[in-house]
């Protein structure tokens, strides 16, 4: 059985208070931190943001737990032994 949530967009997670930036396919994290970079008037810190993805439900997932979503959803084959999930993957 699949399930119905899904692996929808990219997304990083600023880790101090947990504020989350996306975009719609075929964004890539490195468009999201540059957008970050510029609402934060150029102050930024790439270890501040972990990358991963919201799912159709809307939740953050790392790119470890995207793996598990995407294979669950039909996203990734079931042979697919990818354990770290990058948009390549998907699209």
């Amino acid at each position: 059985m699949r399930s119905t949530e899904r692996v929808d967009c990219a997304a990083i997670r600023r880790v101090c208070d947990g504020k989350i930036w996306s975009e719609p396919q075929p964004a890539r994290h490195h468009m999201l931190i540059h957008r970050a970079f510029k609402e934060l008037g150029g102050r930024l810190i790439g270890s501040e943001f972990e990358r991963g993805f919201l799912t159709s439900t809307g939740r953050f997932v790392s790119r470890y737990e995207g793996v598990e979503v995407a294979r669950r959803s039909g996203q990734l084959a079931k042979s697919n032994r990818v354990t770290n999930l990058t948009l390549e993957e998907l699209w």
